[in-house]
């Protein structure tokens, strides 16, 4: 009787185990579908942090899962591999891991190439030995001002672009002068970052800009090649670095000018980019101190002097006629219909050269030109410009290799007038050396088309 009692308990037994099994995979299941809810909500977050114009800055290393974390030491590997010594925050890899989608190798390829460009073109000493002279030539044709923070901690950068002279801006500012501005000004922001980080108790490592576009006009679009160079930079040394960009006083020609300039900007930074109306102030407010927040932005704050400083086209003509005393250039009378040849020769590393040039009279004809060594071909033209006197033009070549390199001052279309003509030309032997060449090219930017000036317009320095 025992024996034939105990068998009806087996398929009870069963039949628990299964409804066991079910509950748990139902649990599973809810689990599951509570993880991928979270996930969704934080990749919402994450697209409403971008986008959301109102949007608050967070910590994205708390919204890692398991597997993004398990990228993060992966990069983290890599890159220690390759430098042991190399010491960063989570934060900074990633920045550059976000960038990449997660893939780890292409993340890991762009820090590497990060710190070799640090190391080139010596990064980490800028802040120390900063460009002084470029920035005080910057300050007198491009209005900004690193001003305070937002109220979340985020250092705060105001740009009057549409107040740029961008004639005199092209005349006396290389683009190796504006990208060494700029990395001075993304390292300087990155500092106030971090006290800010140490005065919050928590991390900082974006900014928020506000960039004013009254003023700006058609004259504008010749500087859209040096920022061409500067998105560039951004986007493969410094990614993620962008908190918010809010765009005030956009006028008409503006759309035109962003559907040419927004190809270059990385999708992601591009959603954090904002077009505000007229009404601006409010939103400004919402994401500022009204103490912090310049007077004339809809702000209380009223520096000393200004909260971003403009200079008058008067004084920033004199600055500049100042600056070319110092200059030391030489002269060179030129008759009419005749040519005045500067003839250099590139070393088998080839070379960098930074050239200037003023007619003091009357217009003149102006091009640099290179021939490799054992070419037949015609040399490879550099610039070909006409000058208006009396505008001094700075500008900047590099040549890959050996050969001749020429800067021709061309008086041929005068038949009776002669012309002086004020020049100076600096070069550095070695291109061997030249990092910034190099990491233009790094960049994918065409250094000969962008960063030299097109002619000049009539205005005189």
């Amino acid at each position: 009787m025992s024996a034939e009692a105990e068998k009806p308990q087996q398929p009870t037994t069963d039949a628990s185990h299964a409804a066991e099994h079910k509950a748990q995979d139902a649990e599973h299941k809810a689990q599951d579908a509570e993880h991928k809810t979270h996930d969704t909500e934080h990749k919402q977050e994450r697209r409403d942090s971008l986008t959301d114009v109102h949007s608050k800055p967070r910590d994205e290393t708390k919204f890692l899962d398991a597997a993004q974390q398990a990228k993060l030491e992966e990069l983290k590997t890599k890159v220690l591999a390759k430098v042991p010594d190399h010491a960063a925050s989570d934060y900074t890899y990633l920045r550059f891991l976000r960038a990449r989608k997660f893939v780890v190798d292409d993340a890991a390829a762009q820090y590497l190439k990060y710190l070799d460009w640090r190391r080139a073109e010596k990064v980490d000493d800028i802040l120390t030995n900063p460009p002084t002279e470029i920035r005080e030539t910057l300050s007198r044709v491009m209005p900004e001002s690193f001003h305070k923070f937002d109220k979340y901690g985020l250092p705060a950068y105001f740009l009057k672009a549409g107040k740029v002279n961008s004639d005199l801006l092209m005349r006396y500012i290389t683009i190796e002068d504006l990208t060494k501005s700029h990395v001075w000004g993304m390292e300087y922001s990155f500092q106030r970052a971090a006290e800010s980080s140490e005065r919050l108790g928590h991390n900082i490592d974006q900014f928020v800009n506000v960039v004013d576009l009254s003023g700006l006009a058609w004259s504008h679009k010749q500087t859209m090649g040096y920022l061409k160079v500067l998105a560039a930079l951004d986007n493969t040394y410094y990614p993620e670095a962008l908190g918010k960009t809010y765009v005030i006083n956009a006028p008409w020609i503006f759309p035109t000018l962003w559907k040419m300039v927004s190809s270059w900007i990385d999708p992601v930074t591009r959603q954090k980019i904002h077009v505000l109306s007229d009404n601006y102030q409010s939103i400004l407010l919402d994401r500022f101190h009204a103490e912090d927040l310049p007077e004339e932005y809809g702000g209380k704050c009223k520096c000393e002097g200004s909260c971003v400083k403009e200079y008058t086209e008067q004084e920033a003509h004199k600055y500049v006629s100042e600056l070319e005393e110092k200059m030391h250039l030489a002269n060179a009378t030129i008759p009419a219909g005749k040519v005045h040849e500067i003839v250099l020769k590139a070393g088998q590393h080839g070379s960098r050269y930074t050239y200037y040039f003023k007619p003091t009279k009357s217009d003149i004809g102006f091009e640099a030109t290179f021939l490799p060594d054992g070419a037949q071909k015609p040399p490879v033209m550099y610039a070909h410009k006409v000058f208006q006197a009396p505008s001094l033009i700075k500008g900047m070549i590099s040549v890959p290799t050996s050969g001749t390199v020429k800067f021709i001052s061309d008086n041929k279309h005068s038949y009776w007038n002669s012309e002086t003509v004020r020049f100076k030309v600096e070069d550095r032997e070695n291109a061997e050396d030249d990092h910034f060449a190099k990491h233009m090219a790094d960049l994918h930017v065409d250094d000969h088309e962008e960063s030299h000036p097109p002619a000049a317009s009539s205005s005189s320095s």
